[in-house]
């Protein structure tokens, strides 16, 4: 797992990767407002399956995102996680589960 926590890390994200071997996982900023959950893949060159979480690590909205595109949640996450494309479908992943993690700074 990498994980990002500033406004420059989060915008740098996955771009320019030609695959994803670690989950990405972004902490949104505290805010209620629901664009700071949005996501883009520009400058991506490969799918990407994206797990929003609430503050308690619940699963609140799952997509499957292409590159250059925005994604904008029906609603606002604390943690957003990049994954490889099919993880979601590998391990089941669905709303309302619970997930824990830790991660390195990046």
């Amino acid at each position: 797992m990498k994980f990002a926590n500033n406004f420059l890390s989060r915008f740098q994200g996955l771009m320019f990767k030609k695959e994803l071997e670690y989950i990405f996982v972004m902490k949104t900023a505290n805010s209620n407002v629901k664009i700071y959950s949005s996501i883009h893949t520009f400058f991506m060159r490969i799918n990407i399956d994206v797990i929003f979480l609430n503050e308690e690590k619940k699963v609140i909205e799952i997509a499957n995102i292409s590159p250059w595109k925005f994604y904008n949640p029906k609603n606002k996450a604390h943690y957003i996680l990049e994954l490889k494309e099919g993880s979601i479908k590998k391990y089941k992943i669905k709303i309302g589960d619970k997930l824990d993690f830790f991660c390195e700074s990046v």
